[in-house]
């Protein structure tokens, strides 16, 4: 059974209910949700513009992905792999030590490495998981963004790390 599903008023597609794809799209979701907060909490806490400016914009871009990419979920009986919450779980907690520290080399280490998580999550999902072609060209926009970032972040890493 498919649902017709609608982004901004447009007819994107017409998604299976019942699928790996929505499973995914739900652990993606999820994954934003997160990302989300803690880029919420590193952006309060920190004293320095650029990266208050950076990881608040950051923080606005999960939301808008995770916007994105909820027409696609069935939320019946889906959740994260408990893989991928140990992961993200062991990262926040590391994260928030850093920020009550005020170690920005560690904030830093741990937002790349949860960066890698997402971007390796997204990409497992455009391989592994048969997707419409509107859920495909919305993952692929995302990643790029995400690679951008990362790219912000070698910037800021260079700048800041001394590296």
């Amino acid at each position: 059974m498919a649902n017709t599903t609608y982004l901004n008023g447009y007819i994107l597609s017409s998604v299976p209910t019942t699928s790996k794809a929505a499973e995914a799209m739900k652990e993606l979701t999820d994954l934003n949700k997160i990302r989300t907060a803690l880029y919420e909490k590193i952006s309060t806490k920190t004293d320095d513009s650029f990266l208050k400016t950076f990881f608040h914009r950051m923080a606005t871009d999960s939301r808008r992905f995770r916007t994105e990419l909820l027409p696609f979920v069935r939320t019946a009986g889906t959740t994260l792999s408990a893989k991928v919450i140990s992961k993200v779980s062991d990262l926040w907690d590391q994260a928030l030590i850093s920020l009550d520290t005020n170690n920005l080399s560690a904030v830093l280490l741990v937002w790349n490495q949860l960066e890698e998580i997402i971007i390796e999550s997204y990409l497992k999902l455009t391989t592994e998981i048969h997707t419409s072609d509107a859920v495909r060209v919305i993952i692929e926009k995302q990643v790029d963004v995400m690679r951008k970032d990362r790219n912000v972040y070698r910037f800021v890493e260079s700048i800041f790390l001394n590296v």
